[in-house]
């Protein structure tokens, strides 16, 4: 379990990168470790089970992917509220891009 200390940092630095229906936050880390944090809002998702499904899709999205990066960071992950109502193919598309953003980096 990771202290929210450890993720507000992440977003006191402001690094982000915005796709179609996510927003990431990003800090690069010395503990050789990928570490993931995920947002979801009641605001937008009122059933537990449309949160919990993206949640699900975003971690395993980030254990796919994440192998491939030569440097560790923290990342914080927040949808768009226009993401609650897609299909999951273009879920993980877009968190694809996302990915390879931070990949670029």
């Amino acid at each position: 379990m990771q202290k929210l200390s450890n993720f507000k940092k992440i977003f006191d630095k402001q690094d982000k990168v915005i796709s179609k229906y996510f927003v990431l936050w990003y800090s690069k880390n010395d503990i050789n470790c990928n570490r993931l944090g995920i947002t979801v809002s009641k605001k937008f998702a009122k059933k537990a089970v449309s949160r919990n499904r993206l949640k699900r899709i975003i971690r395993e999205s980030f254990r796919v992917n994440f192998c491939d990066f030569k440097s560790s960071f923290d990342v914080v992950l927040m949808p768009k509220s226009y993401a609650y109502n897609q299909v999951n193919k273009k879920l993980f598309l877009d968190l694809y891009v996302l990915w390879e953003k931070l990949k670029a980096i």
